[in-house]
């Protein structure tokens, strides 16, 4: 799924798989308003994103989930829309914004600041 999302998504500054303390987070971009989006993706198992998503509300200002188009239909959308998470089908030619997320209200400037940077680090 990285390299569907990965050519939707470049006209921004991106990363995979960056290292986020014991974790790695999926997909992340700066959008033009130099804005965090981080994206889990998942071919089917939503559940397991759920966490993931949450704690990259941490430094994110918007979380999302990305799942494969043909199990959009598995993800109850409510949950999303009560916790603010974004929800964005992946095929092989687009993703669809499915739910826009909300902005993060626990984001922690620090560590927002720290992620901007390794992801600036791919620029140089």
């Amino acid at each position: 799924m990285h390299k569907y999302i990965e050519a939707y998504f470049k006209n921004f500054k991106f990363k995979h798989e960056l290292k986020f303390f014991q974790k790695k987070i999926d997909f992340i971009y700066l959008d033009e308003k130099n804005r965090i989006h981080a994206i889990e993706l998942k071919i089917k198992d939503w559940k397991s994103a759920l966490y993931q998503i949450d704690t990259n509300q941490l430094f994110a200002h918007y979380a999302y989930l990305g799942i494969w188009h043909e199990h959009e239909k598995l993800v109850p959308k409510s949950i999303f829309r009560k916790f603010g998470f974004g929800l964005l089908s992946v095929n092989k030619e687009n993703c669809d914004l499915l739910i826009k997320p909300k902005k993060s209200s626990i984001l922690d400037k620090n560590l927002s600041t720290q992620i901007k940077t390794r992801i600036y680090e791919e620029y140089i």
